[in-house]
């Protein structure tokens, strides 16, 4: 089904170890990661599957195993917390994302280079984690 596709696909169902994480709310600091490019990588084979580039506005999406690209409008909901909707995508983006469903993510965790993200389908209760590191420029 659609909905469980992209949850796999937006979240990438990827954690991983990290080092040094902050979990408490008081000393994450989600601001560094409201905008950047960020690279979500398999932990089974080590490669980057999806690339995020974000905005203060939008939210680039690229999954390079379906090439789709799909562009979102974030709403901030809180310091850690943002709404994405569907603004665009491609024919690939289209077969694996459901335009009609906004998709809430908390950033939960920081490091000094990545982050995780737990998210979930607006209306949902199930949420996936996904770690994303931050590319460098």
């Amino acid at each position: 089904m659609i909905i469980s596709y992209i949850f796999s696909v937006v979240l990438a169902l990827t954690i991983a170890p990290t080092q040094s994480i902050s979990t408490d709310q008081d000393t994450k600091d989600c601001a560094r990661f409201k905008t950047g490019t960020f690279d979500n990588i398999d932990p089974e084979d080590e490669i980057v599957n999806t690339r995020i580039i974000r905005s203060e506005r939008y939210q680039l999406e690229k999954y390079y195993k379906y090439e789709a690209e799909c562009r979102f409008k974030i709403k901030w909901l809180d310091e850690c917390t943002y709404e994405l909707a569907f603004d665009s995508g491609n024919e690939g983006c289209l077969k694996i994302v459901d335009p009609n469903i906004k998709v809430i993510v908390e950033i939960v965790s920081t490091s000094e280079d990545s982050h995780i993200a737990e998210g979930w389908l607006d209306g949902s209760t199930q949420r996936m984690r996904s770690k994303l590191v931050t590319v460098k420029k």
